[in-house]
């Protein structure tokens, strides 16, 4: 898939904007995200995806890495593990 066919998601098209600025015609590439939030909603990684990209998407919140978990795209929660090592919560 072209960027030009892939729908955007992020706010006022920034991942359009960045995908036809520094990537054009790129079909595959690592996309990191940290801050992902929701994978539906003004998500800068979706455009990416839907590219055939690898996305990397780190996310302090519990509820949005569910999100991710049920779409299943995988996400690492570092909120949890950083409190884990600190000894304050156990993994979900």
């Amino acid at each position: 898939m072209t960027g030009e066919k892939a729908a955007c998601h992020a706010e006022a098209d920034v991942d359009r904007i960045v995908q036809q600025r520094f990537f054009p015609g790129q079909s595959s590439g690592i996309f990191v995200e940290v801050g992902a939030a929701r994978p539906d909603y003004l998500s800068n990684s979706a455009l990416y995806r839907s590219l055939g990209w690898t996305v990397i998407a780190i996310e302090p919140n519990p509820e949005f890495c569910k999100l991710h978990r049920e779409r299943g795209f995988p996400i690492r929660n570092m909120h949890a593990e950083i409190m884990t090592r600190m000894g304050s919560i156990s993994p979900s």
